[in-house]
């Protein structure tokens, strides 16, 4: 279908997910890493500055691979679409697909982290509390104002990051002639 060597073949459902996994994680990478929650050395107020541990140069390495993985993301449902194997359809799947798992993952990796506190396996007292990183994929997502209107309407599968209704859709090709434009490329 596209011979481009060192893109993924997206041949199904299945390996959009396994794409959308990788770019979630890079997306994710600032609310997953733990230095995100220790006080920046430098800093008096972190909450109030967003300062962290994470060195600055690794900062702004994981904010480029995030916007790398967006233009992935939005480069993908340009030149594949996701139908519904019920109906055949075309559904809108940069919201249905790709927003939907992300928040799905965000919902998810909260409630498990709430049900470690519940638990006594973890205590308020950690390295950070549920408000944290519940604040952390806030500021992770403040550019796409639907995740958190879909991480609250996420009430199914929040005991796993298993995309929910996975065997629903399909992948094919898209019949869109319109050029993607990247805007790393001239």
């Amino acid at each position: 279908m596209f011979d481009l060597g060192h893109v993924p073949q997206l041949t199904d459902f299945d390996s959009l997910l396994n794409l959308l996994a990788f770019c979630n994680l890079l997306v994710m990478a600032n609310v997953l890493d733990f230095r995100t929650y220790e006080k920046s050395p430098r800093e008096s107020d972190s909450v109030k500055h967003d300062t962290n541990a994470i060195p600055a140069k690794e900062r702004y390495e994981m904010a480029y691979a995030r916007g790398r993985c967006w233009e992935i993301i939005l480069w993908v449902f340009h030149v594949y679409e996701v139908f519904d194997k019920e109906t055949g359809e075309a559904i809108e799947g940069f919201t249905k697909v790709a927003m939907s798992y992300l928040a799905h993952l965000g919902s998810t990796i909260i409630e498990f982290k709430r049900r470690s506190v519940e638990s006594h396996m973890d205590d308020e007292e950690s390295l950070f509390t549920v408000k944290d990183l519940a604040r952390q994929f806030r500021l992770c997502f403040q550019f796409y104002n639907d995740i958190p209107t879909i991480q609250q309407a996420d009430k199914k599968g929040v005991a796993s990051l298993d995309f929910p209704e996975r065997d629903r859709y399909g992948l094919r090709a898209s019949v869109s002639s319109v050029p993607f434009k990247c805007k790393h490329v001239p």
